[in-house]
């Protein structure tokens, strides 16, 4: 995750791109705090407010940005932005770190808000790659029950790192093979065509402060 952000902090400008980054452990992400590029300023912990806030992004965000694309008479983001140059659209990008606690959190709240929780995040990773929203997310505990058929559906990459059995591979990827991974950013990357295995890359503390500091 600290390679997704930091690729695309180096990257993209803050008129370009904002982040969501929901981090429910509080000890990974706050070092992005402050980044110019971050909704808000600040890094969400609380579960029960990143459900809030994700339940926005579906009821206000998606809708605004669907009727200035129409509006425009565009396709996509990027049609619309090279009618619009003065007035460009920044793809807004939800990084996810636990999601096992936001499914928690909502199955505190009942099975029904729980149930309603999932459909709208399916609808909202479905619907909304062509208005420039993203969603990454991460899960340590990689069970059916928390990441189930329906969201895999809807998402068009998968990642896997090293897992304890086949049995989690075989939730995360439909198939066996992270069990046998390396560690160490050894990874295996599913397309809608193809299983890729990857390399990530490593970021020290310092390293990640140096960089941040520069963005600021």
């Amino acid at each position: 995750l600290y390679s997704i952000i930091v690729s695309l902090l180096h990257k993209l400008s803050p008129e370009d791109l904002e982040f969501l980054i929901v981090d429910p452990k509080q000890t990974d992400f706050h070092f992005f705090e402050g980044v110019p590029h971050l909704r808000g300023h600040r890094v969400l912990t609380d579960a029960n407010e990143a459900l809030d806030a994700i339940e926005l992004i579906n009821n206000e965000d998606k809708e605004i940005r669907t009727q200035l694309i129409r509006s425009a008479k565009s396709r996509d983001i990027d049609s619309y932005n090279k009618k619009n140059p003065e007035n460009r659209m920044k793809r807004l990008v939800v990084v996810i770190d636990e999601y096992a606690d936001l499914v928690q959190a909502a199955e505190l709240q009942g099975k029904d808000f729980r149930r309603n929780f999932e459909t709208n995040l399916c609808m909202l990773a479905q619907r909304v790659r062509n208005l420039g929203i993203h969603l990454v997310i991460a899960t340590q505990q990689p069970r059916a029950t928390i990441v189930t058929s329906s969201l895999k559906a809807v998402l068009p990459y998968r990642v896997s790192f090293r897992l304890p059995s086949h049995v989690d591979s075989q939730t995360i990827l439909d198939r066996a093979g992270a069990e046998d991974l390396l560690g160490k950013g050894d990874m295996l990357l599913m397309t809608d065509s193809d299983i890729i295995r990857m390399q990530g890359f490593f970021i020290l503390e310092a390293q990640l402060l140096d960089f941040i500091e520069s963005k600021k």
